[in-house]
């Protein structure tokens, strides 16, 4: 099996880890990031394909595939592939977001060849049995229901809907009722064929296991695999190549059988390769992200009319939204969004202190520094940062990227963002 591509590199100046890429002839990436110390790891296969890559008729595919998956492969049983993974202490689970689909396992170092070989069966040789597929409709369907019971989760989805039009951006990742109703075994077949290649394939692992054993157990099992045509939904950039069309704000209300009045505010902003992707960061946590926050402060702290108000950056390869979410009681619903109004409005019209900004700044580091203690997000931001920007971002460099964030590029995005003119308002309110 010939190498096409090699990169062996220390991840930074002061962390006693190694970061190591192998591309194989048929496009398949694996990414470790070794760390000896520990005596376990986090091996991770991430596919390129998320619910932007569905239609909107199909939308819900990418997640149900992801199910039906662990349901049964060509030698495995669903009892089979729990069992195989716990009897050796194995945690295994996967997930799907807008963009990606990841499979994943954690395990003891010595258990590292048999976690490796179940994964692999998950992922490579599902199955696809018919009756399985029902099984895991009627799953997805309770699943969709669920979310009806709850608003902070539906409430997102009704915002993504104004935010981003007829895209397939806008649609809930885990589909909806009549969608996942349409769903069969062919439909998940195909959407596998067309995103599960090679070259649209990270595999990941951070922890105690060398890259190359890791890549000789893939190049054993999967690399004599040629790419089979993908079809090109996606530009050179790794971005849908349907356009996303610009909005008009909307205000949208609905009475829905909650005890308490949900109200998400929701702005489009850059994706992550934007250069204002760490300054969002550092404003969405100055606004709203943190018990020392403005909306915090203001609205539970000083006022008391809500447990839960925050705003939140949720940010994608070529776009994201900022959002801002309170939930209060229907009588002081009409004060809460007063406060809130005053609040994006003393952004503009007041200048910024350098303290609150450092706080922010300060609080942003902490929690980037201390989330990369865990293998699992270690192992999935080494597949994150290969398909967004084609490497690997080190801790230095996010520390850099924060402390560089000034005064003037929180004031240029107030300007460019914070208006709530340009806003959408989804309204909950309760029927009682």
């Amino acid at each position: 099996m010939q190498i096409k591509n090699f990169q062996n590199r220390e991840l930074s100046s002061d962390v006693a880890v190694k970061f190591r890429k192998t591309t194989l002839d048929n496009g398949l990436r694996i990414i470790t990031e070794e760390i000896p110390y520990s005596k376990s790891f986090a091996l991770g296969i991430s596919i390129h394909a998320g619910s932007r890559d569905e239609s909107n008729e199909y939308c819900g595919a990418a997640h149900f595939l992801e199910h039906a998956a662990f349901r049964r492969t060509n030698k495995r049983t669903s009892r089979q592939i729990a069992s195989g993974f716990e009897s050796i202490g194995a945690y295994s689970n996967a997930y799907t977001t807008k963009e990606v689909t990841c499979f994943y396992a954690r395990a003891l170092t010595p258990n590292f060849r048999k976690t490796f070989e179940i994964l692999f069966d998950v992922v490579f040789n599902p199955a696809f049995n018919k009756s399985d597929i029902e099984k895991e409709r009627t799953i997805i369907l309770e699943e969709i229901k669920s979310y009806d019971d709850e608003p902070e989760e539906l409430i997102f989805d009704y915002a993504d809907k104004l935010l981003y039009g007829s895209h397939p951006l806008s649609n809930p990742i885990v589909g909806t009722l009549d969608s996942v109703g349409k769903i069969d075994s062919e439909a998940l077949l195909k959407f596998y064929k067309n995103h599960y290649t090679p070259g649209n394939i990270i595999i990941t692992l951070a922890g105690n296991v060398s890259h190359d054993e890791l890549t000789n157990e893939v190049i054993k099992v999967f690399g004599t695999k040629k790419t089979n045509g993908k079809q090109q939904l996606t530009d050179s950039s790794g971005q849908s190549s349907q356009e996303i069309t610009p909005f008009k704000p909307q205000r949208l209300e609905e009475v829905r059988s909650f005890q308490q009045t949900h109200i998400l505010l929701a702005n489009r902003v850059p994706g992550i390769n934007s250069p204002d992707r760490y300054r969002l960061a550092v404003l969405n946590v100055m606004f709203g992200d943190g018990m020392s926050s403005r909306l915090n402060q203001k609205l539970r702290e000083q006022h008391g009319i809500a447990y839960s108000v925050y705003s939140t950056l949720q940010l994608m390869s070529d776009c994201g939204g900022l959002y801002v979410y309170i939930a209060t009681d229907k009588k002081k619903a009409a004060k809460a969004e007063k406060l809130l109004t005053a609040e994006f409005n003393k952004l503009l019209e007041q200048k910024l202190i350098k303290p609150e900004l450092q706080r922010s700044k300060e609080q942003l580091k902490s929690n980037s520094i201390m989330a990369l203690e865990s293998l699992s997000v270690r192992m999935q931001n080494l597949s994150k940062s290969e398909f967004v920007f084609g490497r690997q971002e080190t801790i230095d460099s996010i520390i850099g990227s924060i402390d560089s964030v000034s005064m003037e590029h929180i004031e240029e995005l107030i300007e460019k963002y914070m208006n709530l003119k340009n806003w959408h308002f989804v309204i909950f309110n309760p029927n009682k």
